[in-house]
């Protein structure tokens, strides 16, 4: 089920603290009193209460952890709140009070739960959560309404990068395994967002630049074969698109040959390396398509400062480490062990 979040909003307007009725959770959800009730044990009372409570679709899943809770375990929480053993007897509207009552203490004692763009209290929050599973409306997820997107003008100039990568790695690893992208752009509206083939991913804003971060199942589809996917700057808002380039998955080279003679199963052939010096030290510089982010380039038994390029490797190191002498160069993977040699490397 698809609802359009400013439903969501107008609906909440109806039911500010206060609410209507007997009650801010009467007014709010909309449920009804029965003066007549017989009493009935505290757990059946409130699953009727939540059974009947109506409005509780527009939530959904604003309220992602209380999909985690079990029924049993969502009853026992509440009921504490309200102070009711399970077999305690009492009538539904009463029940209903003192689940106003709860939400209103935690206003008042400033126990409140953000969602978002909302703010509900504890209480009203495990209370909703439960509705929507008793109600089988866990799964009811929300789309923004959103404006034609069409072509224009967000940034000039703005550029990104990574440009490219090879099937099955990931572009601009970072330590928690995502893909990164950058964008170079100033001023940008608040709002921006980076899309990837038309996808809106993670982004973060900064006044000059923007950050986009792909995760798991979206990354691995990107680079699992040679494409080029679009990539643009898109303002939600007022549905401005700018596209500003493309990501290009290229085939993936031959695998290099580990020391045992074996494929690696992480490192590309190596096309060449190359050792200097430079103003900030020595650097060792390996050219190669593919290298995982725990790449580390090592001179004998010591492993350099590594960092890994979208077409190179490459470590940094001082000369005055190490005694004169030839000294083996190898590419190691520190995660799987896997092991490249590269030949040696002389140390005058």
């Amino acid at each position: 089920m698809i609802l359009e979040r400013r439903a969501f909003n107008r609906y909440l307007l109806t039911g500010l603290a206060g609410g209507m009725g007997i009650g801010f959770a009467v007014g709010r959800y909309g449920m009804p009193v029965d003066s007549e009730a017989a009493p009935v044990p505290a757990v059946e009372a409130l699953r009727a209460t939540a059974d009947a409570a109506v409005g509780i679709h527009l939530i959904g899943l604003a309220i992602d952890e209380l999909q985690q809770l079990s029924l049993a375990g969502s009853e026992r929480l509440l009921l504490d709140r309200l102070e009711l053993e399970q077999t305690e007897a009492i009538r539904a509207p009463d029940l209903i009070v003192g689940l106003d009552a709860a939400i209103r203490r935690d206003y008042a004692e400033g126990r409140l739960a953000p969602t978002g763009e909302f703010l509900l209290s504890e209480t009203e929050q495990l209370f909703i959560g439960y509705a929507l599973v008793r109600q089988g409306l866990h799964e009811v997820a929300y789309t923004p309404s959103q404006p034609e997107v069409r072509d224009g003008i967000i940034a000039q100039p703005a550029r990104f990068g990574p440009k490219f990568t090879v099937v099955g790695q990931i572009f601009n690893e970072q330590p928690d395994g995502h893909g990164g992208l950058w964008v170079l752009a100033e001023n940008t509206p608040p709002g921006t967002v980076i899309t990837i083939n038309d996808k809106i991913i993670k982004t973060t804003r900064k006044q000059k630049a923007l950050t986009g971060a792909v995760y798991d199942e979206h990354l691995q589809a990107l680079i699992s074969k040679p494409a080029r996917h679009a990539v643009a700057l898109l303002v939600p808002e007022t549905g401005v698109r700018q596209v500003i380039g493309e990501l290009e998955v290229r085939p993936r080279p031959p695998a290099a040959e580990l020391e045992d003679g074996s494929p690696s199963t992480v490192f590309c052939e190596i096309e060449k390396w190359s050792a200097r010096q430079a103003a900030e030290g020595d650097k060792i510089r390996i050219k190669t398509l593919c290298g995982p982010r725990s790449s580390a380039i090592y001179i004998g038994d010591t492993a350099l400062t590594t960092r890994v390029l979208p077409a190179a490797i490459e470590g940094q190191f001082s000369r005055a480490m190490f005694s004169p002498g030839e000294y083996s160069l190898r590419l190691v993977d520190t995660l799987s062990g896997e092991s490249v040699s590269l030949g040696s490397l002389n140390i005058d």
